[in-house]
């Protein structure tokens, strides 16, 4: 990379017809931002070896947006048998604008691989908005599990994932690069379990699978802000639609034509399909006791009306109740020191022997407080004695043992 990456202008590299087959950076080069490498020169290697496009920051580039402001001159790589995969995407999107108002001879490079790509120009493909089509194949270090072929469009930042019929179980392990669109249709999974990759899932397909259910863990796990389709056509041991669907758009269910199991409790159904029209049209009919109904058609075939009037009513009728233990509850708490009040306030005495009392009060004050102590011999205590009271006063009564 240092041979070709020089500091003063030049004319021309030409390295063409050889054997090279990558680039290299056995020197170690690192690219330099304040400096601007060889002005309008031309790096000519033309009929080469080449197949895999380079890995840049294994050349010192870490940066690829920095290429066309520092490396002024151009460079000739046709002739060779590339293999245009994900990793000329970031590239091609820097140059897509230069590639549509500028054209030279040396930028017609083409594809050699994949087989479906050989002989397409890489230009014309970016001029005309093909670039998902560079996709690269991945394989079980990346993640892809056995029994699948995994593909990578960096455009979409999606990989498609095909399974073959031989697959039991849902693999533990998915490719990590961008969403998953997932083609499981004419395997023998039976069960949708929890995996880490769930969240990442932007299609899944179970067509002809033995699904008989989509478990609340499952739904759970989907992102909502990723995930776009199921397909359940085709699945002919599905069971019935549980409650966790409501945590999914139904436009995003395809469910094709299929008999389920039905009952009054399965009405939301109706409402949540019913709510707007999809791209695919669901054609649901239920098994219930007394036969098969449309959904349309659930409610009144088996009387649910009634029964929900019914439920309705009792429903209102105990949330009223609790509604009111509630808000009594609560205000015997907060008014429950008033209330112990007047409880005893309104209590019936007791049948009292009252000859068994001496005295019908006491009297506890200061001794040392003379105010106090006049006030109360000469008004207090006359008072009360002549209302009939026995009083005991500490006053008194301790020293003449006497009623006051």
């Amino acid at each position: 990379m240092s041979n070709m990456a020089l500091k003063k202008p030049f004319c021309e590299i030409d390295a063409s017809h050889n054997k090279i087959e990558s680039f290299v950076n056995e020197a170690g080069f690192v690219l330099n931002e304040s400096i601007s490498y060889g002005e309008g020169g031309m790096v000519t290697l033309r009929s080469n070896e080449f197949r895999n496009f380079p890995d840049f920051t294994k050349l010192g580039i870490p940066d690829i947006s920095l290429l066309g402001k520092l490396l002024s001159f151009g460079f000739d790589l046709r002739e060779a048998k590339w293999t245009c995969d994900s990793k000329m995407v970031p590239l091609l999107q820097l140059g897509k604008e230069i590639i549509e108002k500028v054209w030279r001879d040396y930028m017609d490079v083409k594809c050699y691989c994949p087989k479906r790509l050989r002989g397409k120009s890489i230009p014309f493909m970016v001029k005309e908005n093909k670039l998902d089509e560079f996709t690269s194949t991945m394989k079980g270090e990346d993640g892809c599990p056995h029994f699948c072929t995994c593909v990578y469009h960096p455009v979409s930042n999606i990989t498609t994932v095909e399974c073959t019929h031989n697959m039991l179980h849902m693999p533990y392990e998915m490719p990590e690069k961008g969403l998953l669109d997932i083609d499981f249709s004419q395997t023998s999974i039976s069960v949708l379990e929890h995996r880490p990759y769930v969240n990442r899932i932007y299609h899944i397909d179970l067509n002809h699978t033995q699904i008989t259910e989509i478990p609340r863990n499952f739904t759970a796990d989907l992102n909502s802000n990723y995930f776009s389709h199921i397909d359940l056509s085709n699945t002919d041991n599905f069971l019935g639609i549980s409650t966790n669907f409501k945590m999914l758009d139904h436009c995003s269910v395809h469910f094709g034509n299929k008999i389920i199991s039905c009952n009054c409790e399965s009405i939301w159904i109706q409402d949540w399909i019913g709510a707007t029209s999809c791209q695919w049209n669901s054609s649901l009919t239920c098994r219930t006791n007394k036969g098969l109904f449309p959904l349309a058609d659930l409610s009144s075939s088996l009387g649910c009306e009634e029964e929900n009037t019914l439920y309705r009513i009792l429903s209102i009728t105990f949330s009223c109740f609790l509604v009111l233990i509630s808000v009594t509850i609560g205000t015997v708490y907060l008014y429950r020191y008033e209330l112990l009040i007047l409880l005893k306030r309104h209590k019936k005495p007791d049948d009292i022997n009252w000859d068994r009392f001496k005295f019908d009060a006491y009297i506890s004050l200061n001794e040392n407080n003379t105010q106090l102590q006049s006030w109360i011999l000469k008004q207090f205590l006359p008072d009360l004695r002549s209302a009939g009271y026995k009083i005991y006063c500490p006053l008194i009564n301790a020293v003449t043992r006497e009623f006051c």
